[in-house]
């Protein structure tokens, strides 16, 4: 069987049986894709050796420059292609069981400073887009994805029923993981929306998007997005991408005080160790973590000087141990506070207030110490 026609089997296995959705069997196209540019003499399966997938991904690494991220994909994609050839019989081996894959990279998100993001949402109110319905459109585009955090598929995939001012919230529907979603809309962005869905009930098309074309019948283009971004970037010069603005989401939340468990569910995320890289990008929530270390508060050194120089020492000399405070005689305080060593401890039960068994707990007592600090000889 030809490697195309066994990859369109697998794709419509991954549609039908997997319920998965487009931009996921695209993802396999494109591996596949990749493939048969490095071998374009590649025909069957069976020509798939181990050391043709081993040059395939040496090839991506040096001349294509992959990132560790991408030969995973590559290899992940293509990896459960061929197991699902071999249980289907049309291979005899996987090839790519047997890769070694590089380390992954930790990268913090890149984000755009609180400054930047209202200057982009600013300039898209001021910038003269040729009428009032392409303004409030494309900056209530723009605050959506700053103030709600959604991936560019899901902005473009919103109808008007999924926009519910009155209850403040976008509906998500079937987004990423074929998973619905509540999303609450802050009062800054309400504001925004409304302005644009006063103008949005008197449009003229059929179209049920809430985001729509000024000139056609027919919902917001991926296209339409990408030119209104570089308007935007122009104008500005801060140059951004729409995912960077749900980075930009992510952080200013955590640094608002949001916790990372209510953030995972606005975002969409399954597992909540997807968010907490967030954690790592946002430096004023670490700053107020790392403000309540215990000894962040301390007393200054010349507090804890002066404390130390009244606080009494003890020392050994003659087979009697002795309290001293620093700054005082020493023929004074010898005279003061004599503290028997256990050798010459007086009897327990003489606790007059003379004996020496209460002369070293009112010691203890007048410096706030359980008992006292033991110091060794010549001290």
């Amino acid at each position: 069987m030809t490697i195309i026609a066994a990859h369109e089997a697998f794709c419509q296995y991954l549609v039908l049986l997997r319920n998965q959705s487009p931009k996921t069997v695209k993802g396999h196209q494109n591996s596949l894709s990749s493939l048969r540019s490095f071998a374009p003499h590649l025909e069957q399966l069976t020509e798939v050796s181990d050391s043709l997938v081993e040059r395939f991904f040496f090839w991506g690494r040096t001349k294509r420059e992959w990132r560790a991220s991408t030969f995973h994909t590559h290899h992940k994609h293509l990896n459960v292609f061929f197991a699902w050839a071999m249980k289907k019989g049309h291979a005899n081996s996987n090839p790519f069981l047997a890769v070694e894959k590089p380390r992954l990279e930790q990268r913090v998100p890149k984000r755009l400073s609180r400054d930047d993001s209202m200057r982009l949402i600013e300039a898209a109110a001021c910038i003269p887009w040729g009428s009032t319905f392409r303004a409030r459109r494309n900056t209530a585009m723009i605050a959506v994805f700053i103030y709600a955090g959604l991936r560019r598929g899901e902005l473009l995939d919103l109808s008007l029923e999924d926009v519910d001012l009155r209850n403040q919230v976008l509906f998500i529907r079937q987004a990423k993981g074929a998973k619905d979603r509540l999303v609450p809309i802050p009062d800054r962005l309400l504001h925004t929306l409304e302005s644009y869905a006063e103008l949005r009930r008197g449009w003229a098309g059929s179209s049920s998007h809430f985001f729509v074309s000024a000139v056609k019948d027919c919902g917001f283009t991926y296209a339409g997005l990408k030119r209104v971004r570089n308007r935007i970037v122009k104008e500005t010069g801060v140059y951004f991408y729409f995912h960077q603005l749900r980075h930009t989401y992510a952080t200013l939340m955590l640094e608002g005080g949001c916790d990372i468990y209510s953030l995972a569910k606005m975002m969409g995320h399954n597992d909540i160790r997807t968010t907490t890289i967030y954690l790592s990008a946002s430096v004023e929530h670490l700053r107020r973590e790392s403000a309540k270390h215990p000894l962040n508060n301390w007393q200054d050194a010349n507090t804890f000087r002066k404390e130390l120089e009244t606080t009494p020492s003890l020392f050994t000399r003659g087979g009697h141990r002795y309290a001293a405070v620093r700054g005082e005689p020493r023929t004074r305080v010898l005279k003061r506070h004599i503290i028997p060593t256990s050798a010459h401890r007086p009897d327990p039960e003489d606790m007059s207030e003379n004996s020496a068994v209460a002369v070293r707990q009112r010691i203890c007592e007048s410096n706030g110490r359980a008992r006292p600090r033991q110091v060794g000889r010549g001290q």
